[in-house]
Formats: C-alpha cells, structure tokens, sequence
C-alpha cells in the first residue's frame, strides 16, 4: 500500500515540475521574443511631412513593384477608403437637407401634445 502511495506521490511531483517548467519556458519566450511594432501615433504622423506622405496612386504603384497580389489589395483597399468616405459626405448632407427642409417642433409642444394623449382629451 505504501509503495502504490510512493509511486503516485513521486507521478504528481513529476507531472508537477514538468508543467511548471513548460510554463516557465512559455513565459520566458514571451518575455525575451519581441514583435516589431507596425503602428504609428499621431506625433509620428505629424513628424511626417505632408510632401513626403504617398497618394493613393503613389501607393499602389509601390505595391505593385513589390508584387502583383500586394497591388491588388492596396487598389480594394483606396476603393474602399474612397467609397467610405463618399457614403459619409453624402449621408451628412442628406441629414442637413432633411434638417433645413423640416423644422424641428419644439420640445414643450411636444410634451403638451403627449399630456392631451395621455389624458385622452
């Protein structure tokens, strides 16, 4: 009985410093393996001046040198920049006619019309 005790005694120990090694070893990656961060701020941008940043054009052309597929993409990509921001020009002025064509009713005329409902009258 002592002997089947010891064996699943010294298993668990076992099992125990394997798992804490592989967890040492992960964390120990994680910590020494940096990724290059690809992001920028809005300082680095500003540092940036405004001859030097690519147009769209000037964008997919260097996609294309460097390879067909990349300039492909970098095209879907000014497409969809361009289409996002026609939808959102559009949609503001749309709500800003639709707001000078209608006067908005005042909000007291709005909660006496609401008290008559509510009242039944």
């Amino acid at each position: 009985m002592q002997r089947i005790l010891l064996a699943i005694r010294q298993r668990l120990n076992q099992s125990i410093l394997v798992i804490g090694l592989m967890v040492l070893i992960s964390l120990g990656l994680f910590i020494f393996v940096s990724v290059p961060v690809y992001a920028t701020t809005l300082e680095e941008l500003k540092l940036t001046p405004a001859t030097e940043r690519l147009t769209p054009e000037e964008k997919i052309e260097r996609a294309y040198d460097l390879n067909e597929g990349a300039g492909i993409i970098e095209e879907r990509k000014q497409e969809a920049i361009k289409a996002e921001s026609g939808i959102k020009e559009k949609g503001e002025d749309e709500n800003l006619e639709s707001y000078k064509a209608e006067p908005a009713p005042l909000l007291i005329e709005k909660a006496q019309k609401l008290v008559e409902r509510v009242k039944g009258k």
